[in-house]
């Protein structure tokens, strides 16, 4: 029973964000596909595929918009009209949020991969080096200290700021993105596990 369970777990970790994406994805094209296909009828002209190719016009032309002063402006501007709405503004940002981190994560502000003892002694958390902490804290701790950002598994877009000092901060050979891939997974992927694995497949 403990290993058909294992294997259900295992299976499930591998196809569910399969199946989410191509749910998401699915509902896309239809989404896309059902308007553009509604203005078409209008003429009695079907054209197979038009939701997938609409679609990903869609995600360029907004990309394109995205990198010029008159398109920036213009998100701008519809930024500020969502996040005036009292229930839309905690979706957006929070999906803003964590697409930034994955599709960016050489760009956010964490430094490094690190260990905490956090919540207690004896119990480690994984947490992101975001910066030093200011003089003031220093002088009243009596230590050097750090920030340290732990986040909460599955979303990494929330978690707490912890200021440990630096000799209990136990760095970890391992890259930012790698790091979220972790917490992400709730430790069911291990990055470093799947570099040696790799390196092992191309040795031999």
């Amino acid at each position: 029973m403990a290993r058909l369970r294992r294997l259900f777990l295992t299976g499930l970790a591998v196809l569910l964000p399969t199946l989410v994406t191509i749910h998401f994805l699915n509902w896309f094209f239809r989404f896309a596909d059902g308007i553009v296909g509604r203005w078409f009828a209008r003429f009695q002209i079907y054209i197979p595929g038009l939701g997938i190719v609409v679609g990903l016009s869609v995600i360029v032309l907004t990309g394109l918009l995205a990198t010029n002063i008159l398109g920036r402006q213009m998100i701008t501007f519809g930024e500020n009209l969502i996040t005036k709405m009292p229930l839309a503004r905690g979706v957006y940002l929070t999906v803003k949020q964590m697409v930034s981190v994955f599709l960016n994560p050489s760009e956010t502000s964490f430094r490094r991969v690190v260990l905490v003892e956090y919540p207690r002694a004896g119990v480690y958390s994984l947490g992101f080096v975001t910066g030093e902490t200011s003089e003031q804290i220093n002088s009243l701790t009596g230590e050097d200290m750090l920030n340290v950002f732990v986040p909460t598994a599955p979303n990494p877009t929330s978690g707490f700021l912890v200021l440990v000092p630096r000799k209990d901060v136990k760095r970890l050979d391992m890259t930012v993105e790698q790091g979220l891939k972790l917490v992400v997974s709730i430790g069911i992927v291990d990055p470093l596990k799947e570099g040696r694995e790799g390196e092992c497949q191309s040795t031999s």
